[in-house]
């Protein structure tokens, strides 16, 4: 996986249906070459499905990550028992005994239960939570037109605009139009689901720094800078100076360098890698809302 594979993706997970051109002008290549690109990654299982779901605003939510440490006996059912529960979205492994989990809350008491809902595991041992800064989007309330489109995207998020006008009665045109007012506005996310563990060897890298020596800003930069086609995406506590930063590399040795490079950074005070191994998407109140919202609109 190369840097222009990491465009994809990247450009992908912000709208799944950004068209091949939009992404060759932005990476200096042909349309068909981002095509062949797409098309192996999604042969392969790099790029698993597309999504459409309502932003963390859509369901007064916001958005933590759990570290959860086990003793090592959880049973076969211990990932589908956490996948059940309508808040959480994703189950990541990581090598030691350990998951990180991705949920929505709502509000602190919604924060509260989730860490109860952890912590009363079987075979849990600790829990830490970190509430993250993300991308709310907005609350929308969908027209009847609005509604009819979203049905479709539904059954399938990258489904022609030409092809959704034939289901629906409208032009091409104001399919298009309402996609892109929907986005616009923040009221949809279009996503893909992707499996990095394909595209390499993950690595979840724990940072945390200094805050009177350095900031956040700073800390990306650096990252961004320094490891270009590895570094994909921080996720970033909201309570504490701590960022979760996923890399994807070829070999072990690789990390080993960027975790060395990263401690040598000023004023970071302590670095921790995580080796990821498969991980699982459920569907979340996100989803289930959506789907509940257009089904009233009939």
């Amino acid at each position: 996986m190369d840097s222009i594979d990491k465009n994809i993706l990247l450009d992908l997970h912000v709208n799944c249906r950004t068209t091949f051109q939009e992404m060759a002008n932005k990476n200096g290549v042909s349309a068909n070459a981002i095509k062949k690109r797409f098309n192996k990654m999604l042969s392969t299982g790099v790029i698993e499905n597309f999504y459409v779901e309502l932003p963390l605003a859509g369901v007064d939510a916001e958005l933590l990550m759990a570290l959860i440490t086990t003793d090592g006996n959880e049973d076969g059912n211990f990932v589908e028992v956490m996948g059940n529960h309508p808040m959480i979205s994703y189950i990541g492994k990581l090598a030691g005994g350990m998951y990180n989990v991705f949920s929505c809350f709502q509000g602190t008491i919604g924060l509260s239960e989730m860490g109860a809902f952890f912590r009363n595991l079987p075979s849990v041992t600790n829990v830490e939570i970190h509430p993250l800064l993300y991308w709310r989007g907005n609350k929308v309330e969908f027209t009847n037109l609005q509604g009819k489109v979203l049905k479709c995207l539904i059954e399938d998020p990258r489904r022609a605009a030409s092809e959704i006008a034939k289901q629906t009665g409208l032009t091409s045109r104001m399919v298009s139009k309402t996609i892109n007012e929907l986005m616009e506005k923040g009221g949809v996310i279009l996503g893909i689901i992707w499996n990095p563990n394909l595209g390499g060897i993950v690595a979840m890298i724990r940072i945390s720094w200094l805050e009177q020596k350095t900031n956040l800003k700073e800390i990306i930069s650096f990252l961004q800078k320094n490891f270009p086609e590895e570094y994909f995406a921080p996720m970033i506590s909201a309570t504490s100076p701590v960022l979760f930063a996923t890399f994807i590399v070829k070999d072990l040795k690789v990390v080993q360098t960027i975790t060395s490079e990263i401690k040598k950074f000023q004023h970071v005070t302590n670095v921790i890698t995580y080796l990821g191994e498969p991980s699982r998407v459920f569907p979340d109140i996100k989803t289930t809302k959506l789907k509940e919202l257009l089904n009233s609109i009939g």
